[in-house]
């Protein structure tokens, strides 16, 4: 699969969790603005942003949809960045995420994150190299 890039937008719940949010589609110009853009909304509104930037990966996601409802299905991931690559897996839910960590080679200098979305995975992850 060919790796593009998706803006992903990690941010603290207020019951201790992570939430995720990715786009996909963009080209470096439109990564970086739309980051900034989200940025500033996301600062301006006190959410407190964990990670927030544009990675290499070949994940896609439904659309996001500013105002879901609080009672929206959650879908379950596991988030590995590294140097500039992300990849996402899907996972039963967040605790056997946390229990199950990724193997130790995929872990070496990379930030693992077990998180939640109301965005739908299109298309899984693939490993990149590099």
């Amino acid at each position: 699969m060919t790796a593009a890039l998706i803006l992903v937008i990690l941010t603290a719940t207020s019951a201790g969790g992570v939430s995720a949010a990715f786009v996909n589609g963009l080209d470096a110009a439109g990564c970086k603005e739309t980051g900034e853009n989200v940025r500033a909304i996301l600062e301006s509104g006190d959410i407190k942003i964990l990670e927030l930037g544009c990675f290499r990966g070949t994940a896609t996601f439904e659309k996001f949809v500013h105002g879901t409802p609080p009672d929206a299905p959650r879908h379950s991931y596991r988030i590995t960045l590294k140097d500039d690559n992300v990849t996402v897996e899907p996972v039963k839910d967040v605790a056997s995420c946390k229990a199950a960590p990724a193997p130790k080679a995929d872990r070496k200098n990379a930030q693992e994150h077990c998180v939640t979305s109301t965005q739908k995975m299109l298309r899984k992850s693939a490993r990149l190299r590099g």
